[in-house]
């Protein structure tokens, strides 16, 4: 307990208690965001992961976008060519 005197000249008393109260307090903080940022690491893993994979899912997808006009055109011109040398005979 402070006396009187210790109040009127501003000091202050910090226990033991004081100190071991404070440090459990920021060891517990600590503890939940060290949690938090094995949680957060994990989903970054996994969304690095599904980028890669989207990544790659949108080139195959592109490939065959730009794949299909050139065989249909290739396949019509061939069906033209065919069908002009059977006309020519």
């Amino acid at each position: 307990m402070t006396t009187e005197s210790e109040r009127d000249s501003g000091s202050l008393r910090i226990t033991v208690k004081d100190v071991f109260h404070a440090v459990n307090g920021v060891s517990s903080d600590v503890g939940e965001i060290k949690g938090a940022l094995q949680t957060l690491t994990a989903d970054h893993a996994n969304l690095k992961q599904s980028a890669v994979d989207h990544e790659a899912r949108l080139r195959r997808l592109e490939r065959w976008a730009y794949a299909i006009p050139t065989t249909g055109i290739t396949a019509l011109a061939s069906a033209l060519i065919a069908l002009w040398a059977a006309n020519a005979r």
